[in-house]
């Protein structure tokens, strides 16, 4: 999910299927696409340093967000910044259904979560957009055939 008028647009990039963690996230912090695609979108994430989660059986992702992620960041890009981090974790990961951070993290509404207090879709739908982009990319397989791929991504 990346950001277009203040809002959080999905934006379907081609990762390998099934997408793990760090690619799900590196193609997050790369920014916005590209190109045509990219017109209009803009990410609130630093490119580094990487984010760090993990998951576990209960449905539940923790980010580690380094020390100082927040200085240099604009108070309504924290929100911005934080949504795109949960949405795309949670539209993406099967079994996950709650987002955790180990610093406390602003909402939408404005309000400050405590450190380890669960997120939800609930809490972004203020910012999510109804528009979507999709991209289309062509792989080759060792058999050298070319099939299209549209891997969910950020």
């Amino acid at each position: 999910y990346f950001i277009a008028n203040g809002k959080l647009v999905s934006v379907t990039k081609p990762l390998p299927s099934p997408v793990a963690l760090p690619q799900l996230m590196a193609a997050l912090q790369e920014g916005e696409p590209s190109g045509d695609l990219g017109t209009g979108l803009r990410t609130a994430l630093p490119a580094v340093p990487a984010l760090s989660v993990q998951t576990d059986a209960t449905g539940l992702a923790l980010v580690i967000l380094p020390d100082g992620f927040f200085d240099t960041m604009a108070a309504n890009d924290q929100r911005l910044a934080i949504g795109q981090i949960v949405v795309t974790l949670l539209t993406n990961l099967r079994g996950v259904g709650q987002v955790t951070f180990n610093q406390p993290v602003t909402k939408p509404s404005g309000e400050l979560t405590a450190i380890g207090q669960p997120l939800t879709l609930a809490d972004f739908e203020t910012l999510l957009s109804t528009r979507s982009i999709t991209t289309l990319t062509t792989i080759a397989t060792t058999t050298s055939s070319a099939v299209a791929s549209s891997t969910s991504g950020p």
